[in-house]
């Protein structure tokens, strides 16, 4: 269930008394008792991460190291966004791993400028229409936009669960087994899933074959613009705390 939890869609467990099924225990006890056990269901991630930590000592650095350890594999399942970013907050304050400067967040979080966000915005309406498109642009394109997808918001959600699920063309999936439908159900609980529809619905006199062009073409000028924001923000990273660890990242992003 991890890899379909975010900020919308959260996973409780209910726990009923031992022997029972919740048709015995309405028969024995009635609704209110099958009820008052739904409100105390316990919130799936909490319970994650107070199971893991049962046994270890967190004011030792070997427990902290060993919750870290089983946490990161489930942490690393949640799609990217603010429940992803919860959780590994979570993991840092317990266990100090994976804790972030906050202008690392804060340039990672970085409002998108208007070309990129534009750019986005006719992507999104094209990869609701066509999820298949997604596997013709190039395989380093593609990798390096899921790895970005945290910074396209809505776009990005929906790339790397492309991506995830049939492998962007490359795992012996076809184009016609991605379902544009699906795609809308998942994101049904989103705040904007009647935009989503109405985009999924529009229509376009121009010719397929030319918006499946473009498509793949926006696909690498968006990759392009990420990359020319990502060095300018290191830049002034680097500008403001002048140190070799900036300046790797700069020098990295600007061979890139």
């Amino acid at each position: 269930a991890l890899p379909v939890l975010n900020e919308h869609r959260q996973l409780k467990f209910v726990f009923l008394p031992e022997g029972e099924d919740p048709d015995t225990l309405v028969r024995a006890q009635g609704k209110q008792a099958f009820q008052q056990c739904l409100d105390n269901a316990a919130p799936g991630l909490e319970l994650l991460f107070s199971r893991l930590a049962e046994g270890l000592d967190l004011q030792t650095l070997d427990g902290q190291a060993k919750l870290a350890g089983l946490l990161n594999p489930y942490i690393a399942k949640v799609q990217e966004g603010l429940l992803k970013d919860l959780l590994r907050q979570r993991m840092a304050d317990l266990t100090g791993a994976g804790r972030q400067p906050q202008q690392a967040v804060a340039q990672r979080r970085a409002p998108l400028n208007p070309g990129i966000s534009n750019l986005s915005d006719r992507l999104l309406t094209l990869v609701l229409q066509q999820p298949g498109w997604w596997s013709g642009v190039p395989a380093d394109i593609r990798a390096e936009l899921v790895a970005d997808a945290g910074h396209l918001g809505v776009l990005g959600e929906i790339i790397k669960y492309i991506d995830e699920t049939v492998g962007g063309g490359d795992n012996g999936h076809t184009v016609e087994q991605i379902d544009a439908e699906e795609i809308l159900v998942r994101w049904s609980d989103h705040p904007d899933a009647a935009k989503l529809l109405q985009r999924a619905r529009r229509t376009s006199e121009i010719d397929p074959e030319a918006q499946r062009a473009g498509f793949v073409e926006g696909m690498g000028r968006l990759r392009q613009m990420l990359r020319a924001q990502q060095r300018k923000a290191a830049l002034s990273s680097l500008k403001e705390t002048p140190n070799l660890e900036e300046l790797r990242k700069y020098w990295q992003l600007r061979g890139s």
